[in-house]
Formats: structure tokens, C-alpha cells, sequence
């Protein structure tokens, strides 16, 4: 079925609410046709509207779709499986939805949606997972942010993550040479950068020093 075509059901099913058609009724008349479309977003929406609604039933199709927006939408129902549509997630090594569900789903395994994370070497989930997901492996995250040798998330992972290793992402960044994020992280962290700057001054002194 189309989009469209789901859409437009979708609006027609508020609509009956709105104007007072009951949930029984239309539980009554609507569902089991509905479970025979197998439209993930049309049963999220069933699911989460209707009371009474045959949660497991229009679940299964969600599962069965493998869709990841709305497997991590219907984890959000009451009585929804959470480790059945984890693995949905987790299986589809895509590092947004797995961020995603980690950081929206309680109950979701921290652990193995950030393993994918992690795997995936993406310097901008990386970042996002370590900054907004209570139990992230901050080190795990915060090497691949550093490995990445990006600028842009080096600066962001040490301004916004509480115990990252600034030293560490303010050598990447200088060694970048992108202007922007060097005057970003000296302005940030101003005390570090010309610490930074005098060790390297000192290191320098000492290799002349060590040749003479």
C-alpha cells in the first residue's frame, strides 16, 4: 500500500475519533483489516491510538517489517517487547536508530547499541551516543572520535562530554589546521590551549637540547 494511501487512513481514524466514534467500534470494525495491510506506521498508529488495541498482533508486524523508525516508536508502547525490537535495531548496524533507541527507549542494552556504535566508526554518533546516553562507554566513543581526526567532533566531544580527554582532542584539532575549530577551542578552553602550547615549546627545547 502506498504512502498515501496509508496517510490518508491514518487521518480518517483521528478524524472518527475526534468526532466521537468510539474506540470499541472502531476496534470492532477496523483492526483485524488493518493487521492484514501489514503497514508498520499504520499499525504504530493503531496501537497507539485505539485502547484495547491488539498490541502483540500489530507489534508483529512491525517486527516482521523491519523498519527501524518505527520499531523504535513502538518500543515506546506500554507492553511493547523492548528486546525484540533492540534486535531489530542492533541487527541493522545502522549507527542513527541505534543511537536513537539507546537514548529514547528505557530498558534498551546500552551495551550492544553502542558496540554497533562503536564498530561503525561514525564520528558524529559517536559523539552523539557518549553526550546523551546514560551508560555509554565514554573512552570506547571518545577514540573513535579521535581516531576520526575530525575537527568538528573533536571540538564538540571535548566542549559537551564530561571527562573527555581535552589534551587529546585539542591535538587533533590543531594538527587539522581548520581555522574555525583551533579559534573555537581556544576560546573554549583557553587555559588548556596555551598550556598546550608551552609544552610543545618546552618538548621542542628539549629535543634541540638532546641533539647538542
Amino acid at each position: 500500500m502506498g504512502e498515501d494511501a496509508v496517510n490518508e487512513i491514518i487521518i480518517a481514524i483521528k478524524k472518527a475519533r475526534e468526532n466521537g466514534i468510539e474506540d470499541d467500534l472502531i476496534l470492532k470494525e477496523l483492526e483485524e483489516d488493518v493487521l492484514e495491510v501489514h503497514n508498520p506506521k499504520l499499525s504504530h498508529r493503531f496501537a497507539l491510538w485505539i485502547k484495547g488495541a491488539n498490541i502483540k498482533a500489530h507489534e508483529q508486524v512491525v517486527i516482521e517489517s523491519k523498519d527501524l523508525e518505527y520499531n523504535c516508536k513502538f518500543a515506546g508502547i506500554k507492553g511493547a517487547d523492548i528486546k525484540v525490537h533492540g534486535k531489530v535495531i542492533i541487527d541493522s548496524k545502522d549507527p542513527e536508530f541505534n543511537y536513537l533507541f539507546a537514548r529514547d527507549v528505557e530498558g534498551a542494552d546500552i551495551r550492544a547499541h553502542g558496540k554497533v556504535i562503536i564498530d561503525s566508526k561514525d564520528p558524529e554518533f559517536n559523539y552523539l551516543f557518549a553526550r546523551d546516553v546514560e551508560g555509554a562507554d565514554i573512552k570506547a566513543h571518545e577514540q573513535v572520535v579521535i581516531d576520526s581526526q575530525d575537527p568538528k567532533f573533536n571540538y564538540l566531544f571535548a566542549k559537551d562530554v564530561k571527562e573527555a580527554d581535552i589534551r587529546a582532542h585539542g591535538e587533533v584539532i590543531i594538527n587539522s589546521n581548520d581555522t574555525h575549530y583551533l579559534n573555537a577551542f581556544k576560546k573554549a578552553f583557553y587555559k588548556e590551549s596555551v598550556l598546550y602550547e608551552i609544552h610543545q615549546k618546552i618538548l621542542k627545547l628539549k629535543h634541540v637540547s638532546n641533539k647538542q
